[in-house]
């Protein structure tokens, strides 16, 4: 399994409406394509600061889902960033 973790720090009062956009954009479109297997949205309201992790089952399945331009067209990033996106890629070693 593989992860692309992306973190950015949100416009002032911004941060619950990144997290919706997620819940109700993003991730139903991203859980259409091929390999998805789930994701996490964590949010720090004293920094503003977002990480979403995106679980995908083979490192193809997630570049491949970094290549649809309808899926990057909705990622939070676009509208909700104030500043700098990182974005990680990692094999997961180990989950419970």
């Amino acid at each position: 399994m593989y992860a692309k973790v992306r973190s950015f720090r949100a416009h002032s009062g911004w941060l619950d409406e990144r997290v919706k956009h997620s819940i109700d954009v993003a991730l139903p479109f991203a859980s259409q394509l091929p390999g998805y297997k789930g994701a996490l949205i964590l949010a720090n309201h004293e920094t503003n600061r977002t990480v979403a992790v995106v679980l995908w089952e083979t490192e193809a399945d997630m570049l491949a889902a970094e290549r649809n331009e309808e899926y990057q067209r909705l990622m939070p990033q676009h509208q909700f960033a104030a500043g700098e996106v990182h974005t990680e890629y990692f094999e997961v070693a180990h989950q419970e």
